[in-house]
């Protein structure tokens, strides 16, 4: 499925997965469905294994969901790093 499959940012999408599975961050089908061009229906048949994820939709929706997780939970890190930074006050 996705085990050699490296992302835009360089990032090997098994490694990502193994990450993502920590705190798995929900994607909706509608967010996918409309990234990738694709009904919601597919999708979420595609998610569920209802429909291969080996087909050139199937792959675009698997490659969709893990490409938003990461960016996601980037941002979320990012975030809890620029609020975790101590206030003047607190020093």
């Amino acid at each position: 499925m996705c085990s050699n499959i490296v992302s835009p940012s360089g990032h090997n999408m098994a490694k990502n997965a193994e990450i993502i599975k920590k705190r798995r961050i929900k994607v909706s089908h509608e967010d996918i469905a409309y990234t990738v061009g694709a009904s919601k229906s597919t999708v979420k048949a595609i998610r569920i294994g209802g429909r291969s994820q080996e087909t050139e939709t199937g792959q675009r929706v698997m490659i969709a969901e893990m490409l938003i997780e990461e960016g996601t939970n980037k941002l979320l890190e990012e975030v809890k790093r620029i609020v975790q930074i101590p206030s003047p006050a607190s020093k």
